[in-house]
């Protein structure tokens, strides 16, 4: 009888060792996750040039904002400047967004904005559009500088 109790324990050990070596990869693995979000949403940031309150997000809220070439327009009608563009919610749930522009000439920021877009369902494109009143001549150009996406209704980012 001293046979099967031996091998009984030795299965009893192996299986502790697999469950203590499979934790120990799987804590690492979440461990370096969390601080490679992190990272990616700090390169995020520094890619796009847009700042954001969900900086450690995996789905980061710039990227929801549709600014490829000709996307984001700035018109100028008297002493009214508008931005507008789009942008589509990547996350898993209806979101609000915080969208902030600067209006720019030579390169300096002479006027700045806000918007809110509220309800934007998973997966659905929404226009947005900041105005702001300005005098100003000649040509000048916007850029989005943050945006914030929170959790419908509430104001902590998702």
């Amino acid at each position: 009888m001293a046979g099967p109790s031996k091998s009984r324990a030795g299965k009893v050990v192996l299986v502790l060792v697999i469950l203590v070596v499979v934790g120990a990869v799987g804590f690492a693995a979440a461990w370096f996750g969390v601080i490679n979000r992190a990272k990616d949403g700090a390169k995020v940031v520094e890619e796009t040039g847009i700042s954001t309150a969900n900086i450690s997000s995996a789905n980061p809220p710039q990227y929801d904002l549709h600014l490829q070439a000709g996307e984001l327009k700035c018109e100028g009608k008297g002493d009214q400047l508008t931005a507008s563009g789009s942008l589509t919610n990547k996350a898993s749930s209806t979101s609000d967004y915080e969208i902030s522009v600067e209006f720019r000439q030579n390169n300096s920021a002479f006027a700045n904005g806000q918007t809110k877009v509220q309800n934007v369902p998973s997966g659905a494109t929404q226009n947005w559009s900041v105005t702001v009143s300005a005098g100003i001549n000649g040509q000048f150009s916007c850029k989005v500088v943050n945006v914030n996406r929170y959790d419908q209704g509430t104001q902590t980012p998702n």
